[in-house]
């Protein structure tokens, strides 16, 4: 894996780290019970 590819890879893995944080505790405050399911999809 060249260094271009690894930077990619750790910014997706990061992207998706964040949004679900994001997501934990911002959307599931104001989701119903279904939400968590939804925003874990």
């Amino acid at each position: 894996m060249n260094q271009k590819e690894k930077t990619l890879f750790f910014s997706i893995l990061f992207f998706t780290f964040a949004w679900h944080v994001f997501g934990h505790f911002f959307l599931y405050d104001i989701a119903n019970d279904e939400g968590e399911y939804l925003i874990n999809a």
